[in-house]
């Protein structure tokens, strides 16, 4: 024997007093289904998925197959990722973020990060004998350049008064 299923039909969105939980509707008006999930009327899309409020999930997002769904696209990107866990799966690389807030690789190795030109730049924390050894006075940015000249943004003054420029022969290390 074939299994009927019997749609209310309602010209305009059904509400609970029209569906009991459990039960479809139509809107005869734009021929949109809708259903009753425990109380609440979700709409159905075309592609069987439903209207579904993200804004407090209560449970993993899980793909329904390996490897085959987005999170975002090329025109539509997510503005910011916030994570309270301090490791990243992307492929097959492992990236973490170790406790002083660096980005390491599956071994602990710092990861290079590119600057806006697309040179690899390395921040330097810069402690002071009045600051102590726990929190650094200022963290210098430096740039790789194959020129092994001096390259870095902020102004770096000695105590003598004198400072440090790109045209200084002076080398104070290499990445």
């Amino acid at each position: 024997m074939a299994l009927k299923i019997k749609i209310k039909r309602k010209a305009g969105v059904p509400s609970t007093s029209d569906l009991e939980s459990g039960e479809i509707g139509l809107n005869t008006s734009n021929n949109q289904l809708y259903v009753n999930i425990g109380g609440t009327i979700t709409a159905v899309s075309s592609s069987g998925g439903g209207s579904v409020d993200l804004s407090a999930v209560a449970q993993d997002i899980v793909p329904d197959s390996d490897d085959a769904r987005d999170l975002g696209s090329s025109s539509n990107k997510w503005a910011e990722l916030h994570l309270s866990g301090s490791t990243i799966f992307l492929g097959n690389a492992k990236i973490k973020a170790n406790s002083a807030g660096e980005i390491t690789d599956k071994d602990d190795n710092k990861l290079a990060i590119a600057n806006e030109e697309g040179a690899p730049i390395r921040m330097v924390p810069l402690f002071t004998a009045s600051g102590g050894l726990t929190t650094p006075a200022k963290r210098l940015t430096f740039k790789a350049n194959s020129a092994r000249s001096l390259v870095y943004k902020d102004t770096f003054t000695k105590s003598n008064g004198s400072s440090l420029s790109s045209t200084n022969a002076t080398q104070l290390f290499e990445f």
